[in-house]
This record gives C-alpha cells, sequence and structure tokens, in this order.
C-alpha cells in the first residue's frame, strides 16, 4: 500500500493549478540512474496524472552543489527519458534543501517523499517554505516508473 499526505497551504490552497513540482533527493556524489529510485515513484506517477489532467507544467527538482550541476541535470534528463516522462522541466537549485524550496520556481503543489520516520512539525514547514500546497508520498515498493 502506498500513502499519499496532503497539507493545503491554507491561503493559496491549490492555487491556479498550473504548476507541479516534484523534487528528488540529490545523489551527490553518485548521479547514476538506477532502477532504484527509493521512495519516489509514485509521487512522479501522481504528479504526472495530475499534470495531465490540470493541464499544468511540471518540474522535476533536485539540490546539488555547484561543481556537480552538470551531472545533476544530466541525471534527471536521465529520469525523464528513461520513465518516459515528456513536457517535464529538469530543475537543478543550489544550495542547502531549504534554501532550495525557498529559492525554487513557485508551484501550486510540491510533491516530496515521505522519510522512514517524517517529523510532521517539520514536513509542515514545507508549505511555509514553498508557498504551496505539498504532498508527501510512501511507496508500496511494487511502483516502478522506470519499468
Amino acid at each position: 500500500m502506498g500513502l499519499l499526505l496532503f497539507v493545503e497551504d491554507p491561503v493559496a490552497q491549490l492555487g491556479r493549478r498550473a504548476s507541479i513540482n516534484v523534487w528528488i533527493r540529490e545523489k551527490s556524489p553518485q548521479w547514476d540512474l538506477s532502477m532504484d529510485l527509493g521512495n519516489i515513484d509514485l509521487a512522479l506517477l501522481s504528479a504526472f496524472k495530475l499534470k495531465k489532467n490540470w493541464g499544468a507544467e511540471m518540474r522535476l527538482i533536485t539540490v546539488a552543489e555547484e561543481s556537480e550541476i552538470e551531472e545533476a541535470y544530466q541525471y534527471l534528463e536521465n529520469l525523464l527519458d528513461v520513465a518516459r516522462l515528456k513536457d517535464v522541466t529538469p530543475h537543478v537549485e543550489i544550495g542547502t534543501f531549504k534554501e532550495a524550496m525557498r529559492s525554487a520556481p513557485e508551484a501550486d503543489v510540491d510533491f516530496f517523499g515521505l522519510p522512514k520516520e517524517p517529523d510532521l512539525a517539520e514536513l509542515r514547514s514545507y508549505v511555509e517554505l514553498t508557498r504551496s500546497a505539498c504532498v508527501f508520498v510512501s511507496d508500496s515498493g511494487n511502483e516502478n516508473i522506470l519499468a
């Protein structure tokens, strides 16, 4: 069983339903694509379905050090190609994860993998940092967007 935890932005709610961000954990120093994406398969599948239903723009975002920007973009582009996700924009932010959430392009909803032991107060803070509704996703282990 997979789990999607939705936290609405009290001000923007779901916004204009025009854009979606999916956050991928940084892979430094090994930016090699493997069949095991961690806890992000269901988030990608759900976000892509929402993109289609809304007719929205979708971005795939990760955070990298300045020296690894090219590797990070290549990783995201490979992921999008192998997963056959069309019309999705790769985006790399520089800095810490929390800095990146503040500076990344705003979206109406942001998707994140749900940690194994979530800190609910921290997850609620993501809504404020991103200025959008957030969906935290835990895979069942049966999904694989690359299959």
